[in-house]
């Protein structure tokens, strides 16, 4: 039971990143990336790209978790960039406000690469899939 599980998230996963890379790339990408929530508690907004990037982050760690995957040094040294990226932010959130919150999304969109790289599966992308994907490509020509 746990491999499809696991197998699921991974075309979720693939699937909502690919979905979020079309409707940047092929529409206004900077309107849709400048849609946001404001929640009165906090004081700067959450954008689009943060809602996907938590998203994927929690079916990526409870992917993680299922699959028991063990950790070797280059695992380690992601952790180390994560957390040194994160103290950092929040060090300058306190010093200069939520603006370095979003000078920060520069280094924490490397996520992005990460999981996709962690959920990538040949078998998902047959033909059907690379044949929808060239249309599309002609469709915005």
């Amino acid at each position: 039971m746990k491999p499809r599980i696991i197998q699921i998230i991974d075309y979720l996963l693939l699937t909502v990143l690919g979905i979020f890379c079309v409707r940047y790339s092929l529409y206004d990408g900077r309107l849709f990336a400048e849609q946001r929530v404001e929640f009165p508690c906090l004081n700067f907004p959450i954008f689009v790209g943060e809602f996907l990037l938590a998203g994927c982050l929690i079916l990526f760690l409870i992917k993680w978790c299922l699959a028991k995957v063990p950790l070797n040094k280059w695992h380690y040294l992601i952790i180390g960039y994560f957390c040194f990226m994160m103290v950092k932010a929040l060090l300058g959130y306190v010093h200069w406000g939520p603006l370095a919150l979003r000078d920060a999304a520069l280094f924490y969109y490397f996520a992005f690469a990460l999981i996709a790289y962690y959920a990538y599966r040949s078998e998902y992308f047959n033909r059907a899939v690379i044949l929808f994907c060239h249309d599309l490509k002609e469709m915005s020509m």
